[in-house]
């Protein structure tokens, strides 16, 4: 069986209008986060596609600027192409950084031209309340996505598993069909297919395995991750993501992980870390890199790069997998202000250059 994209199906209703497609997927690459990247991306294509200059520099690095000639382009569109149909789409706006006011949606043009058509999608947060106070007393504006159909759902499973090139038995496969059957929501098909991938042909399976919803799926992933990596580094590694403003490049959370007498004391409970120094200088010790690459690898799925001032960063993709990480790891005040202490040392250069700092190791009596 094939999927069904549902743009192609628009693109086939729509293909004797000949439109011009402008499709965004928000938060899926390091472009895409903020709403400054995601309007000049989509202005740089429509001026590609009609044969417009190219914004300026100047005009691509300022929301505000962006903003403006954005809502020019689309009048002059219409103005000068009133024949041609231009769709833009951008998908899970709830995925956009707040930075530049993006959630007020201020960017979001008031009137659209008519032959300019702007499809939107959205979890039920702030940003639907103000998109439905943008558009007062009109509900035939907003539509509900549903759940998908398990014939849908059926169709993804076949293409995931064989383009996994895995098999299930027909008992797995019908613990999975099941517990989709309860859940029908791609974020939770995604999770359950990642886990089912897991199991060998031999492995005993039960519903509790794939959990009931989202968050039960992910806190699943969690505890999976940390039986696999150990629970320090996983809880240190993504405590520390999600406790960052925008997110951490990797150089900076294996810095982050090097600092934490713990994440070291659980490296080296075994044998004394391997160590340079330099006569007058302090020893450096750190957390070997393979081990956030191991972790960095099992998270692949559920990661995305993006910008934040100038330089790209490490982020959990979904807000549902900073939530749990939140909640399962920095719900206690003394916990989130630890992590919050420790990044804010690093970045402060409160360790940099000669200044040591006093390692403990407990499990091996050691003080570096």
């Amino acid at each position: 069986p094939h999927l069904i994209n549902p743009v192609e199906v628009l693109r086939h209703s729509l293909r004797p209008l000949r439109p011009v497609f402008a499709i965004r997927f928000v938060g899926t690459s390091s472009h895409s986060t903020h709403i400054q990247g995601v309007l000049g991306g989509v202005c740089l294509q429509l001026c590609e596609v009609f044969g417009y200059s190219r914004p300026k520099a100047d005009v691509l690095e300022n929301t505000n600027n962006v903003t403006s000639f954005f809502n020019k382009l689309i009048q002059r569109i219409s103005d000068e192409k009133p024949d041609k149909l231009v769709i833009i789409i951008l998908d899970s706006l709830d995925q956009l950084s707040p930075l530049d006011g993006a959630h007020k949606l201020n960017w979001l043009p008031r009137v659209l031209p008519s032959n300019v058509k702007l499809l939107l999608s959205t979890l039920p947060t702030p940003i639907l309340d103000r998109l439905r106070a943008s558009i007062p007393g009109d509900d035939s504006c907003f539509i509900e996505v549903m759940g998908m159909s398990m014939e849908t759902g059926s169709a993804i499973i076949e293409s995931s598993l064989r383009s996994a090139h895995r098999l299930l038995s027909r008992a797995q496969r019908s613990v999975l069909s099941d517990a989709f059957s309860s859940c029908r929501l791609p974020l939770y098909l995604k999770l359950a297919l990642d886990t089912a991938c897991t199991w060998r042909s031999y492995s005993p399976v039960s519903p509790s395995q794939l959990g009931v919803d989202n968050r039960t799926a992910i806190d699943l992933l969690y505890t999976r991750l940390e039986r696999v990596h150990g629970e320090t580094l996983v809880s240190r590694a993504l405590s520390y993501l999600v406790t960052s403003r925008s997110g951490l490049s990797d150089v900076e959370l294996e810095d982050a992980l090097s600092l934490d007498n713990e994440v070291l004391d659980d490296v080296y409970q075994h044998w004394s870390p391997p160590h340079a120094s330099t006569p007058g200088q302090p020893t450096i010790v750190r957390m070997p890199p393979l081990l956030w690459a191991r972790l960095r690898h099992d998270l692949r799925e559920y990661l995305v790069e993006r910008q934040a001032d100038g330089k790209t960063v490490l982020f959990l993709y979904h807000r549902q997998f900073i939530e749990a990480a939140r909640w399962r790891y920095l719900q206690r005040a003394d916990l989130a202000a630890h992590r919050h202490f420790l990044l804010a040392e690093y970045f402060a250069g409160r360790w940099a250059g000669d200044q040591g700092k006093a390692i403990t190791l407990r499990h091996r009596n050691e003080t570096l």
